[in-house]
Parts: C-alpha cells; sequence; structure tokens
C-alpha cells in the first residue's frame, strides 16, 4: 500500500466528508476515522479499492457496522465504541481490536 492510497479524516473534518471521499473511490486503499468524525459507514461500501478501514472513536460513540456485511476488508476497532452489527460482518471482514 503506498502512501498516496491511504485517506484520514479527523477530528475536525465535516460529518459528511465520507459522501463526498465515497462519490470519488478510485485508489483509496486505507481509510482511517479518528474522533467521533463518522457514525454511517454506509458510504465505504461503494469503495471497492479499500482494503482497510480504521475507525478510533473517542467519546464511546456507537458505530454501526452493517453496512461493510459482505465485503472483503480488514476492520481495526476501538474498544471504547460501541459497534451494532458486528455479528453480521461475514467471513470477508477481519476485525482487529485496538485500545
Amino acid at each position: 500500500m503506498r502512501w498516496w492510497n491511504k485517506l484520514r479524516l479527523g477530528h475536525h473534518t465535516a460529518p459528511d466528508a465520507l459522501e463526498g471521499i465515497a462519490a470519488r473511490p478510485a485508489g483509496v486503499a486505507e481509510l482511517t476515522l479518528v474522533g467521533d468524525v463518522v457514525t454511517n459507514l454506509a458510504p465505504v461500501s461503494g469503495m471497492p479499492s479499500l482494503e482497510r478501514l480504521i475507525v478510533l472513536g473517542t467519546s464511546r460513540q456507537t458505530v454501526g457496522l452493517r453496512p461493510l456485511a459482505g465485503i472483503s476488508l480488514q476492520v481495526e476497532l476501538s474498544r471504547r465504541d460501541r459497534h451494532v452489527g458486528l455479528g453480521e460482518l461475514g467471513h470477508g471482514v477481519r476485525v482487529r481490536w485496538v485500545n
């Protein structure tokens, strides 16, 4: 994975930024969401080149994982957050827990 294939959205990112990125998904292989940037991961399902998704919340946010079901993807999740739909992801999603 090259550095230009990686994208990081941080604390001061607009909540709708993910929709804009997903509208032009070509080439993004790694996406990192830090802070309480996003709780709706539906736009990620339209990013065919995405291989790795990192979601690191800071305030015990609820993250809906159902849109990731059926996608072949490595996901890194914060133990601090609440994850809805984790059991529905299927075999294509590999989960790694951080912090």
